[in-house]
């Protein structure tokens, strides 16, 4: 049996914040989608499931490699064998970040409900929220997770949107989105906070809609 990993959180583990699910060495081996996988994918896979909580809840700058495999339970050693260095280990919890079919490779998508839908998933728009609070102004990987936020996230938005003011519609949107999932997740501010999912939705729904309607 590996070693187990206990949950981590956003901003504050309690009263907000993003729970990061509990994470083993071996926990492939009830895992379907890892079935056939050799013992060294699996540790792989378990380090990068450590990397992606510790980076995203902490910041790249905050956790170092040695924070990371002592929770795994392997040598430091191994993620340059797997991912070259500190950084590609970084860049590999990046790659499906921002992997969101119904919203970039459907036709006339409904941005704001995808994206609401998104923000309201723990799993998913919340853990993206946290990479960014916790890295897009880190001193080591802050520049290229805003220019990574902007190519995958802000230009295709544009071109969904596509009208004059698809630039101010996009800012106005995303600012709005994210900073509610600030509010409500990581500052427990009254009013957003404290309401039901349903109401929190018709909130971000009212932004949304306002949001991509703007005209100068």
């Amino acid at each position: 049996m590996g070693t187990t990993v206990r949950n981590g959180a956003g901003l504050g583990e309690k009263g907000g914040g993003v729970t990061f699910k509990s994470i083993h060495v071996d926990m492939c081996i009830a895992s379907r989608q890892c079935w056939g996988m050799s013992k060294s994918d699996k540790t792989k896979s378990a380090i990068l499931n450590v990397a992606r909580k510790q980076f995203w809840a902490h910041g790249y700058s905050n956790v170092s490699l040695r924070d990371i495999t002592s929770e795994v339970g392997v040598d430091v050693a191994l993620v340059s064998r797997y991912f070259g260095s500190k950084l590609g280990l970084f860049q590999a919890t990046l790659v499906d970040v921002y992997d969101w079919p119904e919203l970039f490779e459907s036709r006339n998508p409904d941005v704001a409900k995808v994206l609401i839908e998104r923000l309201r998933d723990d799993e998913t728009g919340q853990a993206v929220v946290q990479m960014l609070i916790a890295n897009i102004t880190d001193p080591e990987v802050g520049d290229m997770v805003q220019e990574d936020f902007t190519k995958r996230v802000v230009a295709p938005l544009e071109t969904i949107v596509g009208s004059a003011w698809a630039k101010e519609r996009v800012g106005m949107f995303l600012a709005a989105m994210i900073g509610m999932s600030m509010m409500r997740n990581s500052f427990g501010l009254t009013g957003i906070s404290d309401v039901s999912d349903e109401s929190y939705a018709q909130q971000l729904q009212h932004l949304a809609r306002n949001a991509l309607r703007y005209i100068a």
